[in-house]
């Protein structure tokens, strides 16, 4: 489970949600070496969404072991 540190449209700060997907893209002269993580996040309105986020804008709140 993560909190999300950076708010967006339609997810506030400090939302938590559990990351479903790690996506690292092959290195190449294009991009750079950024690992996306995709987050599933419930909510009562929307139901359930998946967003992608990097590293820095995710806090672990718990981990498996």
């Amino acid at each position: 489970m993560v909190k999300i540190k950076r708010a967006s449209v339609g997810i506030p700060l400090d939302t938590v949600g559990l990351i479903v997907n790690i996506i690292k893209p092959t290195p190449s002269i294009h991009y750079d070496d950024l690992t996306y993580y995709v987050v599933q996040i419930v909510r009562k309105e929307h139901g359930v969404l998946h967003r992608r986020y990097l590293e820095r804008d995710l806090e672990v709140v718990s981990a498996s072991r």
